[in-house]
């Protein structure tokens, strides 16, 4: 019997919060060596992680869109000070967004499937594989953008 939390506090660990349709939780919760269940959203749970990290979700989106220019899917500077980052793979108002962690991907691909409604393969270093809506590009391109302010956050001095 799967084990269903009320709460779920992000950490260094976390590699993706997944949206889940389930009358008893909301959130699928992947870790590199679990799966946990959390009936908090999993939009609800990136911005109490925001709190947690000194700020709230609309300062550290805006933050980056001052940096970037990032309008829409900004990706997040979650915990900074402990490089937790992360992106949303639709906009983060919709039921369907799924929260990756740049941190532990290791690849992207395309995945095929008869019925299509697949279209992207994520491959987390722990080995666990993730079946994405959102095609590669879209995925990748939101990794990038991580990367890219990640970067900025520490080799520019934002972060301290």
């Amino acid at each position: 019997m799967k084990e269903i939390l009320s709460s779920y506090t992000i950490s260094h660990l976390t590699s993706a919060l997944l949206p889940a349709k389930h009358p008893e939780y909301l959130t699928k919760v992947i870790e590199p060596d679990t799966i946990l269940y959390v009936t908090q959203p999993p939009f609800s749970i990136i911005k109490e992680a925001c709190l947690q990290g000194y700020s709230s979700y609309e300062g550290r989106r805006e933050s980056v869109k001052y940096y970037t220019g990032y309008q829409r899917k900004v990706p997040i500077a979650i915990k900074p000070q402990q490089n937790i980052f992360a992106f949303p793979t639709l906009s983060p108002e919709t039921f369907e967004c799924s929260w990756l962690f740049p941190s532990h991907i290791q690849s992207i691909t395309h995945a095929i499937t008869a019925d299509k409604t697949i279209r992207s393969l994520v491959t987390l270093k722990c080995g666990r594989k993730l079946y994405m809506s959102e095609s590669p590009a879209v995925i990748k391109k939101q990794l990038q953008r991580t990367a890219h302010f990640s970067m900025m956050y520490f080799a520019d001095g934002i972060g301290g």
